[in-house]
């Protein structure tokens, strides 16, 4: 067949190749879109932010579509990652043999297969990313053990998968309607299970803590309310080894768990990297200590973070940088208490702010100054307007800010002071009016003044004036005393952990008492937790 060509044939052809020379390739865009995220302490105090910060920040770029984000543990430990995904492999294998032989109705070597895989993946248990497949394991072993007649054993491990993945479910395929509602059971069992709780410390300190796969926190954490059974902790810092540890968790008791993170060869010289790297983010242009974090994890974008402490403010001051253009994109800044069950929502709602797909071209905040961008001002406090930020912050240096005292608090403290010293004022009124009854009637010239009858009344109402002095005095310096106590010590945590100026709501206090009538008086009793 002959194909015609021409000079317009021509150069559509030509056209046609400058397109496809000029398309990226699918492996060029993963390699363009590749980030690190890298978070450091300012100084030892801010470590244990700075871990918080880690975390939170990796799990906002590993879920944003953008990027191919980098695990820096399989880049430094490559050999370890190898030696144990070989492990975790045969342990996978071990596993269909076991659903094999269960096909097969082979039932005592199903168990064999199932309790070897279990094995191996609970000796690398460092290494899983997920609990899934350990989980899948336990009830495919409870399925055999069923199966076999061993019902009681067969629930163990179910309630063994669920501790350990609470989302498990059973293949409908070998579960019939009587292993469902075994399985059913076994939920039941897992979920109301008795509690324990655990005291995690590691070596060196503030590794994060995972419990079956989920960051619970940062050591040295003390974590109570976990169910009593099965469960898997990781310990995971940049430059160490994962510390991973079966426990068996008894009920209505505290687990100590102590692990020390083995050291891989390049540890110290990623300290050193990442402490030079944060001293250079204020510089538009990529330095050296920056650049050379990119290149030895191979990435086109990298992510540097400081984390300074500054009372119980976390600083937090980040900086995206791109390895092909060897400029800084953006840099920003905010403040925020330092509440761990407060981290994530602050560290989303700053990346948000300033990282996103929506706002990175937008201004930084280092450059913002006085205006409102994005609905915050460079302090991190929340505006509508421009007007909202003047005077609260520099365009070249953040002022700093102390954390401001809540609504709540100020109305509850001085409120039971205030009205403390009132009713104190009126308890005193009244033992002052009493005593002037008495003063009458012992006083030799006033009691003859007066008949028998007016000296009784007087003795009576001068007791209960006296009685209700000393009660109202009593309520009124305990309300005192709880006021003074709400303003010098509750610190009441918010429920929204913006920088200097966010909202608050309410925190539970209590306040209970009693009374109780005593010869010549009464007895009270007041208690208030808050």
């Amino acid at each position: 067949m002959k194909i015609p060509f021409n000079r317009h044939s021509l150069i559509s052809l030509a056209a046609i190749a400058s397109c496809l020379a000029i398309l990226p390739s699918k492996s060029a865009l993963a390699q363009d879109s590749s980030i690190i995220a890298v978070v450091h302490a300012s100084d030892p105090a801010a470590q244990k932010p700075a871990a918080y910060a880690k975390y939170y920040i990796r799990n906002y770029f590993q879920a944003d579509s953008r990027y191919d984000s980098v695990e820096i543990d399989k880049k430094i430990d490559a050999l370890s990652q190898q030696t144990a995904a070989k492990q975790l492999q045969l342990a996978a294998e071990m596993v269909q043999k076991g659903r094999e032989a269960y096909d097969s109705l082979e039932l005592d070597q199903a168990i064999d297969f199932l309790q070897n895989a279990i094995s191996k993946y609970e000796r690398n248990v460092s290494y899983l990313d997920s609990t899934r497949p350990l989980s899948d394991a336990y009830i495919a072993l409870g399925a055999s053990y069923i199966l076999r007649g061993e019902e009681k054993t067969g629930k163990r491990a179910l309630v063994s998968a669920i501790h350990i993945d609470p989302l498990a479910q059973p293949d409908p395929r070998i579960f019939n309607p009587s292993m469902m509602e075994i399985f059913n059971d076994a939920r039941d069992e897992a979920q109301n299970s008795p509690r324990g709780a655990v005291n995690v410390i590691s070596n060196p300190g503030y590794a994060e803590v995972h419990l079956n796969g989920k960051f619970i926190g940062v050591t040295p954490l003390s974590k109570g309310d976990i169910p009593s059974g099965r469960q898997i902790f990781q310990l995971r810092q940049d430059g160490y080894r994962t510390y991973g540890r079966v426990v068996d968790l008894a009920p209505h008791t505290e687990e100590s768990i102590s692990g020390s993170l083995e050291a891989t060869a390049e540890a110290a010289r990623l300290r050193d990297m990442y402490s030079r790297a944060i001293k250079q983010i204020n510089k538009e242009t990529m330095a050296d200590s920056i650049r050379e974090l990119a290149s030895y994890f191979q990435v086109n974008n990298i992510f540097v973070a400081e984390v300074a402490l500054e009372g119980e403010m976390v600083v937090l001051t980040g900086a995206q940088y791109s390895v092909a253009t060897g400029q800084r994109v953006k840099i920003a800044k905010t403040t925020f208490l330092f509440d761990a069950e407060q981290f994530e929502y602050s560290v989303q709602k700053y990346m948000n702010a300033n990282f996103s797909a929506e706002n990175l071209n937008k201004p930084s905040i280092e450059d913002q100054g006085d205006k409102c961008v994005s609905g915050q001002c460079a302090d991190g406090r929340l505006c509508t307007a421009d007007s909202d930020c003047a005077g609260r912050v520099s365009s070249t240096k953040p002022k700093k800010t102390g954390s401001p005292m809540p609504t709540m608090k100020k109305v509850l403290g001085f409120g039971l002071l205030g009205g403390g010293a009132g009713v104190m004022l009126i308890g005193g009124g009244l033992w002052i009016g009493a005593g002037s009854k008495a003063y009458i009637i012992k006083d030799p010239k006033q009691k003859p003044l007066y008949s028998q009858r007016q000296i009784k009344d007087f003795q009576s109402s001068g007791k209960a004036m006296a009685v209700a002095g000393d009660v109202l005095f009593s309520i009124g310096a305990v309300a005192a005393v709880a006021g003074g106590a709400l303003l010098l010590f509750w610190n009441p945590k918010p429920k929204t952990s913006t920088a200097v100026g966010g909202t608050e709501t309410a925190s539970a206090v209590t306040i209970s008492g009693s009374l109780a009538p005593v010869q010549g008086g009464a007895y009270l009793s007041m208690q208030g937790t808050f």
